[in-house]
């Protein structure tokens, strides 16, 4: 087992395979194990799953993890084994082939829930919970993830995207106001920085830049004017088509052709969410992007 973990250190796949499997077998054919070494027994499952999901190897790297997974409930169905972080780590490994690999959102979210019960927690298996919880329209849960993936850390703009939509979902506008103006003063910093001309459909990274960039100041804008809506205030309505158009100019960026200068076809949210504010039509209602 500790052989094993050498290895992984210094990236020796094969070696880590053959030494964890011995480990394995060894631990199985112990007539009797100690607490500690059953922690070990299951966490050789853990670590030999992710070396299969190092290699892409995901059907075998889902199969160790069931096998630690079942090894542990066996235990403490029969013995009252307890649950730690070591354990919780393995629920989380699993969780993330359902979510990355398989797509599979329900178990997905059981396993990150029973890591996280374990006490295996971070920033990225609550900002996952809070995906899940979102997509399953459950804002009040995905909410208190979303706040607990940012807790202690600098909210990346993913986050601060998903706290703004959350929060907007749930028509709490002044809470959204803040997080959207905070994601549009970053992506504006950024662009900023990057003092030239910005090309999204040659540059993945800049593709998302702007992307992002669309979304959050359509979003911003559509918060903004609810709230000159509620409050009569000019001065957000103003700022609201300003955000508005900034969003527009995202279109533009992302949809003109590089060469010919001509923009694709087709209409976009901004667009329609600015006719609206000019002219209110009665079943049409400013709109944001959803996606996070």
């Amino acid at each position: 087992y500790n052989l094993g973990k050498y290895y992984i250190t210094t990236n020796e796949d094969a070696r880590v395979q053959t030494s964890l499997e011995t480990a394995i077998t060894k631990f199985n054919d112990a007539p009797h194990l100690k607490t500690r070494e059953l922690y070990k027994f299951i966490d050789s499952y853990r670590l030999l799953g992710e070396n299969f999901t190092k290699t892409q190897n995901y059907l075998q790297a889902q199969e160790k993890y069931t096998d630690g997974i079942t090894l542990f409930t066996k235990e403490k169905e029969n013995a009252g084994f307890e649950g730690n972080a070591l354990v919780g780590n393995l629920f989380a490994d699993l969780a993330d082939i359902n979510y990355f690999v398989a797509a599979d959102y329900a178990n997905a979210e059981t396993n990150y829930q029973t890591a996280v019960d374990y006490g295996y927690d971070n920033a990225k298996i609550r900002y996952r919970l809070g995906y899940i919880q979102y997509n399953n329209k459950d804002y009040l849960k995905a909410l208190g993830s979303f706040i607990k993936s940012g807790e202690g850390v600098e909210k990346e703009r993913n986050l601060l995207l998903a706290l703004g939509n959350t929060l907007a979902l749930r028509n709490d506008d002044y809470a959204a106001e803040g997080y959207y103006e905070q994601l549009v003063q970053s992506l504006d910093n950024e662009i900023l920085e990057r003092k030239g001309a910005i090309y999204p459909q040659a540059d993945k990274r800049e593709f998302d830049l702007i992307t992002d960039y669309l979304y959050a100041t359509n979003n911003y804008g559509v918060i903004l004017y609810r709230l000159a809506k509620r409050t009569g205030d000019s001065s957000r309505n103003a700022k609201a088509i300003v955000q508005l158009q900034e969003s527009l100019r995202a279109w533009d960026s992302l949809t003109r052709n590089q060469a010919t200068l001509v923009r694709l076809g087709g209409s976009n949210l901004a667009e329609e969410n600015i006719k609206y504010i000019a002219r209110p039509i009665t079943e049409f209602e400013p709109s944001i992007y959803n996606e996070i």
